[in-house]
């Protein structure tokens, strides 16, 4: 509410422009805050996840569908000092994207070397199963990652936390 500037002295009316800016001035404080870098230690690691993290982290996971094991791998190269739950993130991306492409192509080598077998198709259409769920899998964790949420692969994690 603010006070009309007509030939009514006191008089209090709802400017519409106002409160619509209010409005939009706690929303770009809210996300303000919400995406705030932290301070870093002393060796220079941020500590904290920002929105930058969040988003770097979700490509990290997401790019299975793409360029799986480099991207992870040049993401964690560029972020292992700078970013605490970057460097994790994409340690566990890309060891889990190289599980996933290690039993893929696996399965497959199998199936082809064994190709005089009825059984060569079943472990070829196993494979690309073992993928698809793969890349759903890895889409999901991307999904955490954007969401502000800590995501963590069953026993990859630790793996990843050993390796970081």
């Amino acid at each position: 509410m603010t006070e009309d500037k007509s030939n009514e002295p006191g008089k209090m009316t709802h400017n519409p422009q106002t409160a619509e800016t209010k409005k939009t001035d706690a929303k770009k404080a809210e996300s303000q805050d919400s995406c705030m870098h932290s301070a870093k230690d002393e060796s220079g690691i941020s500590k904290a996840k920002s929105c930058d993290d969040n988003i770097v982290s979700a490509i990290a996971h997401a790019m299975i569908l793409i360029l799986p094991v480099l991207t992870p791998l040049i993401i964690w190269l560029v972020y292992k000092d700078k970013s605490e739950s970057v460097r994790f993130q994409s340690m566990q991306a890309l060891i889990y994207q190289f599980a996933v492409m290690f039993v893929f192509f696996g399965l497959v080598m199998v199936g082809s070397i064994l190709s005089f077998l009825l059984l060569p198709i079943l472990l070829i259409f196993v494979g690309l199963g073992v993928y698809a769920i793969g890349i759903l899998y890895g889409l999901w964790a991307a999904y955490k990652c954007f969401s502000k949420e800590q995501f963590k692969y069953p026993y990859i994690a630790d793996l990843a936390k050993k390796h970081c």
